[in-house]
């Protein structure tokens, strides 16, 4: 399991990363996560949450907005092995078809 460390709310908080590219916040829940998308729609403000940021750029794999925001060798490691993992997924699935 990976763990990133981002500023969020003035302070580090910690995400920790599953070989599977689940996500754990050992600062905030999903409900909290979720409850500040709410916000943010309301609002049309981006939201100053990180976390939630890094959550919302993660679920809707927005590479480009992960690495602008949150760049770091651990973060570039991490996204680089997931690719690898859905690139063999895709030929395996692409192998069964056939």
């Amino acid at each position: 399991m990976k763990t990133l460390k981002i500023n969020c709310s003035g302070e580090k908080h910690t995400i920790k990363i599953t070989p599977k590219g689940k996500l754990i916040f050992l600062n905030h829940t999903i409900k909290e996560l979720k409850n500040e998308g709410i916000l943010e729609e309301i609002s049309g403000e981006k939201s100053p949450n990180n976390c939630y940021r890094f959550w919302k750029f993660w679920k809707n794999w927005d590479v480009e907005n992960l690495l602008n925001e949150f760049y770091s060798h651990e973060l570039i490691k991490i996204i680089d092995s997931i690719e690898k993992i859905k690139v063999k997924r895709y030929i395996k699935e692409r192998a069964i078809e056939r």
